[in-house]
């Protein structure tokens, strides 16, 4: 092919496209004994076991092996916290949706009357019913998902569960023969599971022979439908003894889009021929919209389904429920700081909106945190671990602390006390004293912060909720509000949201005002917060909640004199305990908000008593955001508990498609390590640059031209390109001239393919350069 005959196939490279892949099949691995295989595994008492698994000693080779095991501890037992938070986090997220899937399946087949109707006339019920699960576009994304909805479905004990994924079903025989394989299982497990196997003959029982795809009594395939029809009518006959087993089959079809749409069609054709037989329900996860099922399946087969939507949570909701759970309600683990958590931020939302893809990051940086930090022995403790880890603190790990920016900042606000920081800086025996009231520090910042981050979550929502037109404020969803947390450099307290939505709370009238004062309380009392350390800020709230009831009881007593309604709801306010105005409150709920509307913020006179209360009741959140919101570097010795490291991450999952091209045409023997043309014998001595530079015959021909290429301007000469190109290949010996030619216009198109070349209108014996930078 010419070197103008790819210009069109260059044309369309970026033309935009939505592909859903089906997951590889992880290779087999070959068996290993158990002798073998326990020789092998590693262990903490074995001299090397920290260096294979790239646990380096760190304060410069000084740190000790118990400092190093608890290093590899700390990460092991952070990330399976984390995880099982994540996971929980999701699942409850999801349980609406769980709950309305397990709803279908269990009434999918009580409403009789369609089919009665059908089998009046002679004919079987063909429809299956079916859920279309809508999963967003990141599928890999719900395998957690879709496994929690198999365990959930298998709990009923009603139902027989098969998941079939694209990859265990290229074709129709695969799919069959993974159905019935796993429904078989499924009955010998409830089997096993109900009572002992009975030592009575069982004559018409059917078995596999592994070694090949017929049943023991050799008339039927493993992949034929009848096999299961059969065995699931002999199961479900009425003078059967066991009437627990399972009455439906469900089948759950994680990823739709990437299955051969013949393959499902000939699939459900079958299912609904066999539906008078076998009762199946099919699950299916769809990633983009009910058209991708519509263009897969003709009509005929789209009215053999009796179709029901339903929705996951989409991606952004999950991230901030990890977001919650891992950087806001955790207290003592590790946390991302600005830098990482702005990167892993936009990448979600502006690149994959991917939750697994973000999982993986996370885990790389809590990795590397305890792979590289030593101070990361006093991160994600509790109050019994301290004194032990403390014990194991050397001079160095005291030096590495002392060079710490945050203990720096702590020890120049300690200046006019000279004796102070000289004991700072030379004590040994005094820092290590003071440390349990620093690392204390840490995690009360950390309860402190998620008790009012939670409370400014509420009032944005209340007044979200608020319908006055003259409430205006942005919602913004809990991971956005934690990043604009993070970005401040005067922490979210100073943040332009936070002090438009304290503008904002003056306005707002009594009804959202008891809401919002409730819903703050509830969230205190719930999570235990109310805690000598908060004592003063929940007893404001009770205050702020109390003269609230007043004044509404004094405005329905002015404007209701004599009537009986006011006199019962001031004879519930008579109690002068703030729990029992709080619940009468509660009682009187009804009543206060039938006349809530009727005192508005900033209508009437600013003397009045709804307005002052409205001023301190914001007044008091600015002063509980400004001590509780600030920004992390503002802790003394936060770099124990907060990863920094951005460019890292950057390094390791950011796609550099053309630096790895560029380095591997510039150096192939990195890659291909063969000995022609390996001169890595003396690249040490050698800059990269001149590694570069140098050009073997032996080497790949796209890489020779592309070592020409950097020499060349802005305009290349094929004619000079081709004499330079055939200069290089004749010094191991003559060579054809034709040959040449071939092996160069191959390489120019592999060179314009890649994007460093392109022909040019201008000169038609030239060739245009497009990148500069090596």
């Amino acid at each position: 092919m010419t070197l103008k005959g790819h210009q069109d196939f260059l044309d369309s490279v970026s033309k935009e496209s939505f592909q859903i892949r089906p997951r590889p099949t992880p290779p087999v691995s070959p068996r290993k004994s158990k002798k073998k295989s326990d020789s092998t595994k590693g262990s903490e008492n074995d001299p090397f076991y920290f260096e294979r698994i790239g646990l380096e000693r760190l304060l410069d080779g000084k740190e000790t092996p118990e400092a190093m095991q608890l290093r590899h501890w700390g990460y092991e037992r952070t990330w399976s916290q984390i995880l099982s938070s994540i996971e929980k986090s999701l699942l409850v997220e999801n349980s609406a949706s769980f709950n309305d899937i397990v709803s279908f399946v269990d009434n999918s087949y009580s409403s009789i009357e369609i089919e009665t109707s059908f089998q009046a006339f002679g004919l079987p019920y063909r429809e299956i019913p079916t859920a279309l699960i809508f999963t967003g576009i990141n599928s890999p994304d719900n395998e957690l998902l879709f496994t929690r909805i198999a365990q959930r479905l298998r709990e009923a004990k009603s139902n027989y569960v098969v998941m079939l994924q694209s990859k265990d079903c290229g074709s129709l025989k695969m799919t069959m023969k993974c159905l019935n394989e796993q429904v078989l299982a499924s009955m010998n497990d409830f089997e096993n599971q109900d009572e002992e196997m009975n030592d009575a003959d069982d004559t018409d029982e059917m078995t596999f022979d592994v070694e090949n795809d017929k049943l023991a009594d050799g008339h039927l395939q493993r992949y034929d439908m009848e096999v299961l029809a059969e065995w699931f009518e002999d199961k479900r006959k009425p003078n059967n003894d066991d009437k627990s087993l399972p009455a439906k089959i469900v089948i759950l079809i994680q990823d739709f889009e990437a299955f051969e749409p013949s393959v499902l069609e000939d699939f459900i054709y079958i299912c609904s021929q066999y539906q008078d037989r076998v009762k199946f329900v099919l699950l299916l996860g769809i990633a983009t919209t009910i058209n991708a099922l519509q263009q897969a399946l003709p009509s005929s087969i789209l009215n053999s389904l009796r179709v029901k939507k339903m929705q996951l949570q989409n991606s952004e909701r999950c991230l901030g429920r990890i977001v919650t759970a891992v950087q806001v309600e955790n207290h003592i683990g590790i946390k991302l700081g600005k830098m990482p958590y702005k990167y892993l931020h936009e990448v979600f939302l502006l690149y994959n909106y991917s939750v697994s893809s973000y999982m993986s990051k996370l885990q790389y940086a809590v990795m590397h945190h305890f792979f590289s930090n030593p101070l990361s022995i006093l991160a994600g403790i509790d109050d019994q671990e301290l004194p032990s880890r403390l014990s194991l603190l050397s001079e160095n790990h005291l030096e590495a602390i002392r060079m710490q920016k945050s203990f720096m900042k702590y020890v120049e606000a300690q200046l006019p006390d000279s004796d102070e920081v000289r004991r700072l800086l030379e004590d040994n025996a005094y820092l290590e004293s003071l440390l349990p009231v620093l690392i204390k520090g840490i995690e009360q910042y950390h309860k402190k912060f998620s008790i009012a981050f939670e409370c400014l979550w509420i009032i944005q929502q209340s007044l979200v909720n608020c319908k006055d037109p003259k409430i205006n404020v942005d919602r913004k969803a809990k991971h956005s509000l934690y990043y604009l947390a993070i970005q401040e450099d005067g922490g979210l307290c100073d943040a332009y949201h936070t002090q438009k939505l304290l503008v904002n709370l003056k306005k707002i009238d009594s009804s959202c005002l008891s809401d919002l004062l409730q819903k703050c309380l509830e969230f205190f009392y719930a999570n235990h917060y109310a805690d000598p350390c908060l004592a003063q800020e929940v007893s404001e709230l009770e205050n702020f909640l109390v003269r609230l009831c007043d004044i509404e009881q004094t405005f329905i007593y002015e404007n209701n004199k004599g009537e009986e309604s006011s006199s019962s709801t001031s004879s519930t306010i008579s109690s002068t305990s703030s729990r029992t105005i709080l619940s009468s409150i509660k009682e009187s709920k009804n009543v206060v908000i039938k006349f809530s509307p009727l005192i508005q913020g900033e209508e009437e006179s600013t003397n009045t008593l709804y307005t002052i209360l409205l001023k301190q009741v914001s007044e008091f959140f600015d002063t509980f955001f400004k001590s509780n919101l600030k920004h992390y570097s503002t802790v003394t010795l936060h770099e124990v508990v907060y990863y920094e490291n951005e460019k890292l991450l950057k390094h390791m999952f950011s796609v550099h498609p053309r630096a790895a091209t560029q380095k591997a045409l510039g150096q192939p023997n990195r890659y291909i390590k063969c000995r022609c043309c390996d001169y890595a014998n003396d690249e040490d001595d050698e800059d990269e640059e001149e590694s570069i530079e140098r050009i073997f015959p032996t080497q790949q021909d796209t890489c020779i031209l592309y070592k020409m290429y950097l020499e060349f301007g802005k305009m290349i000469n094929m004619y000079d390109w081709l004499m330079a190109f055939k200069s290089i290949l004749e010094r191991d010996g003559p060579i054809d001239e034709k040959e040449v030619q071939a092996r160069f216009i191959a390489g120019v198109t592999e060179l314009q393919t890649l994007g460093f070349v392109k022909p040019t209108s201008r000169k038609a014996d030239h060739f245009q350069r497009l990148t500069w930078a090596r």
